[in-house]
């Protein structure tokens, strides 16, 4: 399975929008997206100190019963930089144009320097 950075973002602003001061209580169910790609990339992201996660219980299926997720300081400052469409979609390109893979490192590099293009722009 790959990383999928786009549904990485998705995941994060669900989790924000949608969790209380724990985290959110539930697993994060995005539409027409299966729940295993889903939950790979919590892991993931778990991996990258961007989450944490807890899987209580869970049936044999794709189903999670019980599951708690919470976005980490370090996710919420990545995710403040991903919000912003015109800076996501300036980062994507900036990226594309130099042939390079959407990851995490290359996004926190990136970030930058699509703020000052899109602050140039307006100056």
């Amino acid at each position: 399975m790959k990383l999928d950075i786009e549904l990485c973002r998705k995941i994060l602003q669900t989790i924000e929008e949608h969790g209380g001061v724990d985290g959110l209580q539930r697993f994060p169910h995005i539409e027409d997206v299966d729940d295993q790609h889903v939950f790979y990339q919590i892991k993931k992201m778990s991996e990258a100190g961007y989450v944490s996660h807890k899987v209580y219980c869970c049936d044999s299926g794709s189903e999670f019963n019980l599951f708690k997720v919470d976005v980490s300081f370090q996710g919420h400052e990545f995710l403040r930089q991903m919000l912003d469409d015109t800076i996501w979609n300036k980062t994507k390109d900036i990226a594309k144009k130099g042939g390079l893979s959407l990851t995490f490192e290359t996004i926190k590099a990136i970030i930058p320097v699509a703020i000052n293009s899109v602050i140039s722009a307006y100056s």
